[in-house]
This record gives structure tokens, C-alpha cells and sequence, in this order.
């Protein structure tokens, strides 16, 4: 009864951590799924959507991101375009906790 418990709560703080993503990406949904599925063995482009920014982001990435996101430490997200160059800055704003 208790490896049931704890499994049903290991599985309820992955759904959890996995909802956060919404707070931060505009494609939320899409990512997820891609992000399964390349998780599984899949190669799927692998696109975030801030706002009216598109740009490639590694699964890595995005997990470390939505796992801040569901702890509370990040609540947003500044996409800042370098000059010179097709790179994004990514500065995730930190909660003021």
C-alpha cells in the first residue's frame, strides 16, 4: 500500500513540475509533448515561443527551466536578441521569495 502511495505521489509531482511549464512558454503544450517524445527515443525540432520570440531551445534546457518554474524560483522570462549575432539571451527572472 505505501510503494502504491508513493508512486501515485512521485507521478502527481511530475504532472505538477510539467504544468509549471505554461507559466513560462506560449507553446506549452506542443513542448511537452515534443519533450516526451524525445525523451522516448524521438528526433523532433525542439521550438520554445516567448511572446512574439520562436527560437530553438535543448530539451536540457527546458526541463531545468520548468523544474525552477514548478519550485516557485522562476516566474518569468526576458528574451533578449544580441546585437551582431542570431543568439537569444534567456534570462529567466527569479521569484523574490
Amino acid at each position: 500500500m505505501i510503494k502504491v502511495s508513493l508512486h501515485i505521489t512521485d507521478m502527481l509531482s511530475k504532472v505538477r513540475r510539467a504544468l509549471a511549464s505554461h507559466y513560462l512558454f506560449d507553446n506549452w503544450l506542443s513542448m511537452l509533448i515534443k519533450y516526451a517524445l524525445i525523451k522516448i527515443g524521438f528526433n523532433v525540432k525542439f521550438t520554445a515561443k516567448v511572446d512574439n520570440c520562436v527560437f530553438k531551445l535543448s530539451p536540457e534546457i527546458f526541463g531545468y527551466l520548468v523544474n525552477r518554474a514548478s519550485h516557485g524560483l522562476i516566474t518569468l522570462m526576458l528574451i533578449l536578441p544580441m546585437s551582431y549575432t542570431t543568439d537569444l539571451v534567456i534570462a529567466p527572472m527569479l521569484s523574490q521569495r
